[in-house]
């Protein structure tokens, strides 16, 4: 992990600890688009933005997480994923 994805990660844990969740999801954006692999982080996203009542974007955030975790072959995951979505 790079000196500036850890930076990152920690800006976004402050902002949260300060309940800034938007400012959060600015963050966690910008962490998806240097790191697209790590589902850890796209699932983080989309878990913010339902936080927020963003249902749309946080459903296609979660689309997107269950793909990669299908993709890998990883079932149980992209099941557990789809019951989030569907709650």
């Amino acid at each position: 992990m790079t000196d500036a994805i850890r930076k990152l990660k920690e800006r976004a844990r402050v902002l949260l600890s300060r309940d800034r969740v938007e400012d959060a999801i600015e963050v966690y954006e910008e962490l998806v688009t240097e790191r697209p692999d790590d589902i850890s982080l796209s699932q983080k996203l989309a878990g913010l933005r339902a936080r927020i009542g963003d249902r749309e974007r946080a459903i296609e955030q979660y689309r997107t997480v269950m793909r990669a975790y299908s993709d890998r072959g990883e079932m149980l995951k992209a099941i557990a994923v789809c019951k989030i979505i569907y709650d």
